[in-house]
């Protein structure tokens, strides 16, 4: 699993994560002061110190969150399945200052906005979303 050490260390100590894709994809958002998590099959003591004690099976992921009012840009994801609200298909999202600004899709953008209405808060804020 030396890919979740090279993936974490490419992470640690950076200000800024840039996702592009040929899809379109264009997001941007700050990390700068948040811890980056692996998932590498073991909870080491410094997992114990953060509270991080959780394990995936599989494992094999990097987590960060980003702050909060950052996010800015577009992504697309291809097929997204919310619990309760049903499946979307090339689901586009557009963030500008960390909040879901427009939600188009193939099929299931309505489904999306429902989640959204369906939810209390800062709903429309997007943190601790995988990388």
């Amino acid at each position: 699993m030396n890919y979740i050490k090279y993936y974490g260390g490419a992470l640690e100590g950076k200000e800024k994560v840039r996702i592009t894709a040929r899809d379109g994809t264009d997001l941007s958002f700050t990390i700068k002061g948040r811890p980056v998590l692996l998932d590498d099959s073991t909870i080491s003591a410094d997992d114990v110190d953060r509270g991080d004690i959780g394990l995936n099976i599989p494992c094999g992921e990097v987590f960060v969150a980003p702050l909060e009012t950052t996010a800015s840009g577009t992504i697309l994801f291809d097929k997204v399945a919310v619990p309760g609200f049903g499946k979307m298909t090339n689901l586009n999202l557009k963030f500008a200052d960390g909040r879901v600004v427009s939600a188009s899709a193939d099929d299931g953008a309505d489904r999306f906005n429902k989640f959204l209405d369906a939810n209390t808060g800062d709903k429309d804020r997007r943190a601790g979303d995988r990388v």
